[in-house]
């Protein structure tokens, strides 16, 4: 059966940095769709990147909003890697002709694209599939990643007015997340873990909460006998919120069918690195 994340809300105070008004938000914390079989998680598949005549999977991204286009592309010329995004001139120093007087071109695009929101931009990582809700002043971008996990950054439009404010959202995030987990599950067993990584241009806080369910599965041996296999599965999701200068955002990890692993913490690490208030 499908179950769709409710939605937690609480006012917080979003101080606008021109001016001396305060401007009250509805904190909507509109996380992810998950699916639930018997009342418990079930694994869901990695999403692959947009590509030619892959309509059949469109109806699972109806209502996500305008799909975002890879517009960076990363060309590797004669021994240097440049950055290009896409319709914007960029001024180079020219790389040494090598001895044979044939240069070496390759380009592809780069493994992370940039998402712009109202009040900042950051990076996420491809191949995945984007979507901007281009919903006004509470803004979301979902990214759909093709190593099995979800990405949710949601942009309130301004800096909060101080840290207590963002301890409070974390804590009304962490909670609906532990609901949508547990679902109608009598006795989880929920692990929480604290996620604070250190960054310069932003105030990183979050939780990772983790959900363990043991169950034993009949089934026979080579001999006919009736035994039960017993099955251990963790379903995890990361929940945060990210503060900088000029703007506030929340950040929603959400694994499908693998752990919170090294390699994804990297790049969500990346991610995180990048987030940067845009100049108006």
């Amino acid at each position: 059966m499908k179950r769709v994340l409710r939605v937690a809300s609480c006012e917080l105070r979003v101080a606008r940095r021109r001016g001396a008004s305060i401007l009250t938000v509805v904190l909507a914390m509109t996380l992810f769709s998950t699916a639930f079989g018997q009342d418990a998680p079930v694994e869901q598949p990695a999403v692959p990147p947009s590509q030619p005549g892959a309509e059949a999977s469109q109806g699972v991204y109806d209502g996500m909003g305008t799909e975002l286009s890879p517009d960076t592309f990363e060309l590797y010329y004669n021994g240097k890697n440049l950055y290009l995004e896409m319709n914007r001139p960029t001024r180079v120093a020219p790389a040494k002709t090598p001895a044979d007087g044939k240069s070496l071109f390759v380009l592809r695009h780069s493994p992370l694209q940039r998402a712009k929101m109202n009040t900042f931009q950051f990076l996420y990582p491809y191949p995945s599939r984007a979507f901007d809700d281009n919903s006004g002043s509470t803004r979301v971008v979902r990214v759909y990643t093709e190593k099995g996990y979800a990405i949710t950054v949601t942009d309130f439009g301004g800096p909060i007015d101080s840290p207590e404010s963002a301890k409070k959202a974390l804590g009304i995030l962490t909670e609906s997340i532990k609901q949508q987990l547990t679902g109608k599950l009598e006795k989880p067993e929920l692990i929480t873990i604290n996620f604070a990584p250190k960054l310069e241009n932003a105030s990183v806080i979050g939780v990772r909460t983790q959900l363990r369910i043991r169950y034993e599965n009949p089934a026979k041996d080579k001999d006919g006998n009736d035994v039960a296999e017993l099955h251990n599965e963790i379903y995890e999701t990361v929940g945060m919120t990210v503060s900088g200068e000029d703007f506030f955002a929340t950040v929603v990890i959400q694994m499908f069918n693998r752990p919170f692993s090294r390699d994804v913490q990297d790049e969500v690490l990346t991610m995180l690195k990048s987030f940067e208030s845009i100049n108006n």
